[in-house]
């Protein structure tokens, strides 16, 4: 502790070695091994003077104990390097440990040259611990490699060399039996001395009394007219620490107040704002109801069209040559429009990249780039003059483009004009309410915040049930969103769960960073049966549903589908899990 404490990198290093050789001893290798990690933490940061090789030794020996002997090896390697950089002597117990590892490898001559110089260096330097264990283990070699008579000599020399050890500890006991014997005398003796003293100092000290108890007496009149006047003054301070602290805490209770009176005037307008959002989410969804539930696929259609017609006249036909026009009108009519997971995504992938190796002889990364791209653009079942085409191609990319142009406004002009057809009395008089909007107020936005500002709305609906836990980290955003729309999502999506989930709920949302995109999943602890999780979101939208549940759920499928995305569920017999995934942002 008090080399911790100090500024001593050397003594730091020293005592935790120290330490660790405790442990060692006491067989918790284990431990000595965490303690030689810490000190080699802290050589990193200078003052080691020679003490890495001491701790590259007592880790190869508790790995050695441990028998893990390669990694013995390795830190026995280190300790002999230690040693040559730093000019140092071989001790006899890096080649005792190197013997007794080269026995436990079995390399049993290699262990006797180093157990022999192990013992030669303690005989050098009369020491008996290393060369008494040298004499045992090379007995225990000589003896498994049939060496009976060398193996007798070393046992002789053990038990020479492990009674000396004994003999020296008998005496060292001895010596310690003595001392304390004589220091026992001694302190008798003092305590006799002391004795004496103390009965002098006493009848000395019996004449000073005799001669305190009178002056004792005098001043004891005085001390009580002081207690006297030192209560009174003693009573008055307490008396003014009393409305001190009286005033204080009033004081401090009139400040607490008057903040709790702002708390709960701003709670007051947060209530009321809920309170409006509550009103609005029920007014737009009773509006939704009667209006049968076109206006939103109408929307998406009329500002989708404006964008993709001012991008296909102004830009991709000027730029395209008659054929690539003719072979993109081609590839979108061959699009599909059903939505699918990204495991049907791969799947269909992996069938389109095998028969373009089968039918067209291409390579093993053109046919996967190929079919990537085919289902990117979902183009699962392309005609041969299409592939051949896109094969000539040198630059495909704005053929996509262009067939991904067309098909969105074949399937937005179909949708529109059928929503239109249903809706059309109404649609006239709504959508001069609205703003419509040429472009969208992007921003990124906190994941955990945006889901937790709907739960808080609708927590009465989701206490009626169970519980809702939100387990995003508070870092994690989604890039380039409209909030608003967002809100809608969670909103739409939370409101469908709770309706179609049963009591006990219990829903948790996660979001996980993949390589690509922010995965955000709704668990549910319930397995939900709707036939309209598997249904085309403008299917939904479009037809005539008496369930407001199901428009939700395509308000949701809209929503996501406006960016390019996609929900897919996941269902078992007792969970339902709800996946959407997010592009993460880029650099």
């Amino acid at each position: 502790v008090l080399a911790m404490s100090s500024n001593n990198k050397y003594l730091q290093i020293l005592s935790t070695i120290k330490r660790a050789k405790s442990y060692f001893y006491q067989k918790e290798f284990q431990k000595a091994l965490s303690l030689l990690l810490a000190a080699d933490l802290l050589t990193m940061q200078g003052g080691e003077i020679g003490l890495k090789y001491v701790i590259r030794l007592y880790q190869g020996a508790c790995h050695l104990n441990l028998n893990n002997l390669k990694m013995a090896e390795k830190m026995f390697v280190l300790a002999q390097k230690e040693i040559e950089n730093k000019g140092l002597r071989k001790d006899a117990a890096f080649y005792m440990n190197m013997g007794f590892l080269r026995s436990e490898q079995k390399k049993y001559r290699e262990a006797l040259e180093n157990i022999h110089k192990a013992r030669n260096l303690e005989i050098e330097s009369g020491k008996y611990i290393i060369r008494a264990e040298s004499s045992r283990k090379l007995y225990e070699i000589y003896n498994t490699l049939g060496d009976k008579k060398r193996a007798l000599e070393m046992l002789q020399n053990y038990t020479i060399e492990n009674d000396t050890i004994k003999n020296r500890d008998a005496k060292s006991k001895i010596i310690a039996l003595e001392l304390e014997s004589t220091f026992q005398y001694k302190q008798i003796e003092d305590s006799i001395s002391y004795a004496k003293q103390l009965q002098i100092q006493n009848a000395e000290t019996l004449a000073k009394d005799e001669s305190l108890k009178r002056k004792s007496s005098e001043l004891e009149a005085k001390r009580n007219q002081q207690y006297l006047l030192f209560g009174g003054i003693g009573f008055l301070a307490v008396f003014i620490l009393f409305l001190y602290n009286r005033f204080r805490v009033t004081n401090r209770q009139n400040k607490i107040i008057e903040a709790q009176k702002d708390k709960n005037l701003f709670l007051s307008q947060k209530i009321l704002e809920q309170d409006q959002q509550l009103i609005l989410g029920e007014t737009a969804k009773t509006v939704a109801h009667e209006l049968n539930s076109p206006l939103g696929a109408i929307k998406a259609g009329a500002e989708g069209l404006r964008f993709l017609m001012e991008e296909l006249v102004n830009q991709l036909i000027p730029e395209s040559s008659e054929e690539e026009l003719k072979m993109a009108s081609n590839i979108s009519e061959q699009q599909s429009d059903a939505f699918d997971g990204l495991h049907t995504k791969r799947q269909k992938k992996e069938s389109i990249s095998k028969s373009l190796q089968e039918k067209f002889g291409l390579g093993d990364n053109q046919s996967d780039e190929l079919a990537t791209e085919l289902v990117q653009l979902k183009v699962y079942e392309p005609d041969e003059q299409i592939i051949q085409f896109l094969i000539s191609c040198q630059d495909r990319q704005p053929i996509y483009k262009l067939a991904r142009c067309i098909g969105q406004i074949k399937m937005i002009s179909n949708t529109t004009i059928s929503a239109t057809n249903k809706s059309a009395d109404v649609v006239s008089s709504v959508r001069e309410a609205l703003n419509f909007k040429g472009e969208e107020a992007l921003s990124d936005a906190k994941l955990k915040e945006s889901i937790s500002s709907v739960t808080t709305i609708i927590e009465s609906n989701i206490k009626e049930k169970g519980s809702f836990e939100n387990l995003i980290s508070d870092d994690l955003e989604l890039s380039s969103v409209n909030e608003f729309k967002i809100f809608q999502l969670w909103y739409n999506l939370l409101i469908f769960i709770i309706e179609e989930s049963k009591s006990p709920m219990r829903i948790q949302v996660t979001g996980m960073v993949t390589e690509d995109s922010i995965q955000v999943v709704f668990g549910l602890n319930q397995a939900i049966e709707n036939k309209i999780l598997e249904e085309h979101h403008y299917n939904i939208i479009m037809n005539a549903k008496k369930d407001s549940n199901d428009l939700r759920v395509g308000i949701v499928k809209y929503l996501l589908s406006d960016k390019g995305l996609n929900l897919e569920v996941q269902k078992t017999d007792s969970t339902t899990s709800f996946l959407i995934d997010f592009p993460n942002k880029k650099a």
